[in-house]
C-alpha cells in the first residue's frame, strides 16, 4: 500500500474541522448523524456501461481499502470507533457528483437503477 501515514494523518486532521479529506482515490468525512462517510468515485466513464457486478467489486475494493487504512493509524481508527460507516460509491458526471449506492452495516441502498 503506498498511503503514507503522514498523508492519512493530513486527512485526519482536515476530516476534525469539517472539510472532506482525501487518502488516494477514497474521500473521508464525519457526515450526518455522526456517520463516518467514505467515498470512492466509480471508475466508469459513462452511466451507460454502470452494472451491478462492477459496482459492487468498486464497493468491495472501497471497503478493504478503508480496512487497509484503519490497520495503519490507530488515530484513524480511533476516529471511526463507535461510528457508523457509510460506503459510498459516486459518479462523477463533470460538474458534481451523484451517488450510485451506499452500504450501511454491510445492507447496501442502490441510488440509481443498475440491473444490468
Amino acid at each position: 500500500m503506498e498511503e503514507s501515514t503522514e498523508e492519512i494523518s493530513n486527512a485526519i486532521k482536515r476530516i476534525k474541522v469539517g472539510i472532506p479529506g482525501r487518502v488516494d482515490d477514497l474521500v473521508m468525512a464525519i457526515g450526518e448523524n455522526d456517520k463516518f462517510s467514505v467515498a470512492l468515485e466509480t471508475s466508469l466513464i459513462t452511466l451507460e456501461n454502470i452494472n451491478k457486478k462492477r459496482i459492487l467489486d468498486e464497493l468491495s475494493y472501497c471497503k478493504n481499502k478503508f480496512n487497509q487504512l484503519i490497520e495503519l493509524s490507530d488515530d484513524l481508527k480511533k476516529l471511526t470507533l463507535n461510528r457508523k460507516i457509510n460506503f459510498m460509491i459516486d459518479y462523477n458526471y463533470g460538474m458534481g457528483y451523484t451517488q450510485i449506492c451506499r452500504m450501511i452495516d454491510d445492507k447496501i441502498e442502490w441510488l440509481i437503477d443498475v440491473d444490468r
